[in-house]
């Protein structure tokens, strides 16, 4: 991999990154200034777009997810991103994308959403009643499930052939929608409104991120070094997990990133293998085997469920956030997915992200969250510590009535902060790569831009965590964005058929598998764009 030699100066879109940080700027100031006013603004606009756009989301969730498995499925998954070998083994491919998608959020929701839920449940149950229970353990598990991780790849199709069949040197959000925008429109006004509309949306996204893992992180420090919560803890929280990823960041892709991902998800894995065997281990896999087999059965049935009559507002509050979330976050995961997955198939990868990635996160779900249920059932009254003294609270108090507790919370605050990290490293990778004029195959943005990004990104969470603004008001900031991004996502799919239509619609399975092995392979598209130009330059 080759670190782009191209200076800053020369190789960037400021009409991309000078609206960004002027928009940052602003936000950052107003938060500080007006903290409550600002916060209260934008936490009306997200009660408005919930009640009126969850069916769009809701249906858009579904249709994701369908033309996912159509694509993995059909002759279009033998389609190769590029004739060499993969890049990344198996593993640590799987690692990169996963602690880049993820993060500490997984470890802070998958201990505390059930809580939300069995207090408030979904489906018309009683609140803390059998019914409730099991709900709630399968709605947190679906929401971090398979229709998160579709809205992670989706994009990635066609961004992944227009780069590596293609061979053109953008990586942005705005070449995910090339085929309907138009070539030419990519590096118009309209593309670089596109790809500010992305980044401020990634940034929104990532500004939900660190507020669920950054007091998560002060409360279990505070409970076990009896170190004081304040906001100058989390600076140095922030400190830390900018030092790490700046590190990964000027080692690279392949040495950096790769390293701490694959040692990083190890960690975690042996973090929900420790909850499996301390745990109640039975109630565990029994809540495990249910939750997933309740989702098969029931899959469509939650991902269209409205609550009509009800009007609990469940689904807006959480099914249509997460959908809106994920839609904020996704494009970032297809760009950077894409750069890691060099050599792969889309079949590799789109079931590499939605099964593994699912499947990880299920991990979480089926260990930590039974875990806490049953604590709740058997004295521990997370519920009532979630009421009293907040979310990250009952947090550390699951695991500091876990056996070895002490132990357990240095290791989930070490994994949690390396997940950040991680977070943070892909987050800038990608905002350098989408103001990046060009970027080739191999190729890195800049090391030095990466690190000045670095530190110009954590000012929006910052903001965010020094006014004290509710989660409410973080999470609104993330859908003032999911709304383009969302028809920017059909964008994107019509995109990916329009490509594959053309390039290897008339080609066989066989066909397809040859082609992708063939390094002097053109497509058809590529052929009439040159036969086009050439024509142009006659006339």
């Amino acid at each position: 991999m080759k670190d782009n030699k191209k200076t800053f100066l020369n190789n960037t879109h400021f009409v991309i990154l000078i609206p960004v940080l002027v928009c940052i700027f602003v936000l950052a100031v107003a938060l500080f200034i007006r903290p409550t006013e600002v916060a209260a603004a934008i936490e009306s606009f997200k009660n408005n777009a919930l009640n009126t756009l969850t069916p769009f989301y809701l249906w858009l969730g579904l249709g994701v997810v369908a033309f996912c498995i159509f694509i993995a499925m059909s002759k279009y998954g033998n389609v190769r991103l590029g004739a060499e070998k993969p890049e990344f083994g198996l593993f640590p491919w799987i690692a990169m994308m996963f602690c880049a998608g993820m993060g500490s959020s997984l470890m802070y929701w998958s201990a505390a959403e059930w809580i939300s839920y069995v207090s408030a449940p979904p489906m018309g149950a009683e609140p803390f009643s059998q019914q409730a229970q099991e709900l709630a353990m399968v709605y947190g598990s679906y929401h971090w499930g398979i229709t998160p991780w579709a809205f992670y790849i989706v994009g990635a199709i066609a961004l992944g052939v227009r780069y590596y069949i293609h061979k053109k040197p953008e990586l942005s959000l705005s070449a995910c929608c090339a085929a309907v925008i138009g070539e030419k429109r990519v590096n118009t006004l309209l593309g670089r409104i596109i790809d500010i509309i992305f980044i401020l949306g990634l940034l929104a996204g990532q500004a939900c991120t660190l507020y669920f893992g950054t007091p998560m992180i002060c409360e279990i420090l505070h409970r076990v070094f009896g170190v004081e919560r304040s906001f100058g803890l989390t600076i140095v929280i922030m400190c830390v997990v900018t030092m790490i990823f700046m590190v990964t960041s000027w080692v690279g892709l392949g040495k950096g990133m790769k390293n701490v991902s694959t040692y990083t998800a190890y960690a975690a894995i042996a973090i929900a293998i420790f909850f499996l065997v301390a745990g109640p281990t039975l109630y565990e896999l029994k809540h495990s085997t249910q939750m997933i087999g309740y989702q098969l059965q029931n899959f469509i049935e939650m991902s269209t469920w409205t609550d009509p009559i009800g009007n609990s507002g469940f689904p807006e509050a959480w099914t249509a956030f997460y959908w809106a979330w994920w839609l904020a976050l996704g494009p970032w995961v297809w760009v950077y997915t894409v750069r890691v997955s060099k050599g792969r198939t889309l079949r590799q990868m789109i079931l590499g992200m939605v099964i593994c990635g699912a499947a990880g996160d299920w991990l979480y779900f089926g260990t930590v969250s039974p875990t806490g249920l049953w604590m709740q059932n058997n004295g521990v009254d997370l519920v009532g510590d979630q009421a009293v003294n907040g979310t990250e609270s009952a947090v550390a108090t699951l695991l500091e009535n876990m056996p070895f507790g002490t132990v357990l919370m240095i290791v989930w605050v070490l994994v949690a902060v390396f997940l950040l990290s991680t977070t943070y490293d892909s987050v800038t990778f990608t905002i350098a790569a989408t103001t990046a004029k060009r970027l080739g195959e191999g190729e890195e943005p800049n090391r030095l831009y990466r690190l000045l990004l670095a530190l110009v990104i954590i000012a929006t969470p910052l903001a965010f965590l020094f006014a004290d603004a509710p989660l409410s008001a973080v999470q609104s900031a993330a859908l003032l964005t999911a709304i383009p991004i969302g028809v920017l996502c059909i964008f994107s799919i019509i995109s990916a058929i329009k490509y594959l239509r053309k390039d290897f619609g008339d080609m066989s399975t066989e066909q397809i598998i040859q082609a992708g092995k063939d390094p002097l392979f053109v497509p058809r598209s590529v052929l009439e764009e040159q036969g086009a130009r050439a024509a142009g330059k006659e006339n």
